[in-house]
C-alpha cells in the first residue's frame, strides 16, 4: 500500500465519522412546510405535513386560517418540538 492509499484510507475513515457524530448529536433548527386544517378553539392548529395531522401552536401574534400554508420550525433537531412560525407567502 503506498502513502496515497493510506491517505485516502484515513480521510475516509475520519469522514465517516465525523459524518455520524454530526447526525446523531447535532442541535440545529430547520424547517417544514404544513397546511392549515382547522383552527382550533384553544390557539392550537391542526396542520397536515406529509400526510400527517399535528396540533401545533403558533408564534405569539400569528393567525392563521384553514388553508393557510405555513412554515414549521423543528427546533434542535427534535420532531417532536415543533411550532408554526410564520405564513408562507406564495
Amino acid at each position: 500500500m503506498n502513502k496515497r492509499d493510506i491517505s485516502k484510507k484515513f480521510y475516509v475513515g475520519i469522514k465517516k465519522v465525523f459524518e455520524q457524530l454530526f447526525n446523531e448529536k447535532a442541535k440545529f433548527n430547520y424547517y417544514i412546510y404544513g397546511k392549515v386544517i382547522q383552527v382550533n378553539g384553544d390557539g392550537t392548529y391542526d396542520v397536515e405535513i406529509n400526510g400527517e395531522i399535528s396540533t401545533l401552536k403558533a408564534r405569539s401574534g400569528l393567525n392563521l386560517e384553514v388553508t393557510n400554508v405555513c412554515q414549521i420550525i423543528v427546533a434542535n433537531n427534535d420532531y417532536s418540538k415543533k411550532f408554526i412560525d410564520d405564513i408562507r407567502i406564495t
